[in-house]
Parts: C-alpha cells; structure tokens; sequence
C-alpha cells in the first residue's frame, strides 16, 4: 500500500477512476484503472496508471512520459465512448473516458493548467518532410512550442518542438519553420499550408519574445511574471554615465 506519507509529500493535483485505452497496443479494450497526476517534490510532473486504487507499486501499469506531451484532445469521438478524452504524447496517444461530462471537463481543465493550454489550428502538409506524412493536420500552439498531429481520432503525434529550437520562420505563400542544430530531431525546414499564415506567424513571433499566447495556465503566468520582471529590471537601472 501506498505511503500517505509519502502521497502528501508528492502533491496529488488530480486522481480518480477512468476508463483507459491503451492505443498502441493491437485490439485494446477499455478498462477500468485508477490515474494520478502529481507533481514530484523535484517539480516535476507525473501521471500514473494504476490497476486499481490503492496506487501502489504493485500494481502500476504505466506512466505517461510528460516530457513527451503533446497536447490534450477533449470530447474525444471513439468506440462510442462517452465523455473520452486523449493524452498525446510523442510516441503513444492514450485514451481515457469519465463517468459524467463534468468529471471529463475537470480532468481536461487540470491537465491543461499545469501541462500547458493549447490553440488547435488545421493545416495541411503538402508532401512528406521528415516525420511529416502529407494530408491534412493539426498544429497546436502552446506558450512553449508546438505539435503537429495527425486528425485522426484519437489523434497521433508526427512531431513535437520547443521554440526554443525553431531558428526561422514566416512565409506568405505558405507557413515554413526551420530547427536549428540543437533540436532533437535536427535541422531542418518544413512547409506547411494554414488559412491564416500571418495570424500563426505573429503566434510564433510572440512566442519568441517569451510572450504567453495563454496567460491562465502555469506556464504563462510564470512567463508574464518573468516579462515584468526584467522589464521593472530594466527600469530600475541606472542610466550610463556619458564618456
């Protein structure tokens, strides 16, 4: 059993039961598990599935890599699943369903504030790019970078990026963005085609000047606490003396 200890020092942010869907595995059915989201005392994140409640070691299932996250897909379409929703991660999108509407809504709400809200655009990619399969596609724009996945449902990650990583982009025909040398899955250029191409370059350009599009979430309230501290820094500092 579960150290209470142990639990309180950990933070549960949310946990309850769900119907979960594994869909990386072949001719996987829904079942019934018990799923914590914590945070560690490290800070960091962590959401678990367990067989059952008491959470225990014992009868783990699995964790969820939130390093890996990709984004939320609420009122989730699948099975005839009621009240379902998708955790995208980099290589697996997992499946949840709740009893109610409302407990679905509150799980989204949670995940979002602490993982990261999401602005869901549809695009197209005019032909294969790296991991990038031709069709059409969803960008979602976070305040920390962007995923682009596929439209189906549940939806599936093609790829995952930090702004950090994007050395170029804009266009005017079409969206391109270009990862520098330091981005895990290395340089290179893509192309896509959106309906506003101006409106996803001015998001990207805010985004680059570590301005939140979502300011609701922990990510952007700690990012506009940043932007008024360095600019109260900056007007605090003295003047330079003239030479």
């Amino acid at each position: 059993m579960a150290n209470p200890a142990n639990r309180t020092s950990e933070n549960i942010l949310k946990e309850g039961v769900l119907r979960h869907k594994n869909t990386s595995v072949a001719l996987a059915r829904w079942k019934l598990r018990y799923v914590v989201f914590k945070t560690m005392s490290s800070g960091r994140f962590q959401l678990m599935i367990y067989k059952e409640h008491p959470p225990s070691p014992s009868n783990e299932i699995k964790e969820i890599p939130i390093e890996d996250f990709g984004g939320i897909e609420p009122n989730l379409k699948l099975d005839s699943e009621k009240n379902a929703f998708a955790i995208i991660s980099t290589n697996f999108t997992d499946c949840f369903s709740a009893e109610t509407p409302e407990m679905m809504q509150d799980w989204v709400r949670t995940l979002q504030k602490y993982l990261g809200k999401e602005l869901v655009l549809n695009i197209t990619i005019p032909h294969k790019q790296n991991m990038l399969k031709s069709g059409r596609a969803q960008l979602r724009i976070r305040n920390t970078g962007f995923t682009i996945t596929t439209c189906d449902s549940p939806p599936r990650c093609q790829g995952t990026w930090l702004i950090i990583h994007i050395r170029k982009f804009g266009g005017s025909d079409a969206f391109r963005f270009e990862t520098g040398s330091k981005c895990p899955s290395g340089e290179f250029r893509y192309t896509i085609s959106t309906d506003d191409n101006a409106r996803v370059k001015a998001l990207f350009n805010d985004l680059s000047q570590h301005k939140p599009i979502f300011t609701d979430d922990v990510v952007g309230r700690r990012m506009t606490l940043e932007r008024r501290i360095r600019r109260e820094n900056r007007m605090t500092s003295p003047a330079p003396h003239p030479h």
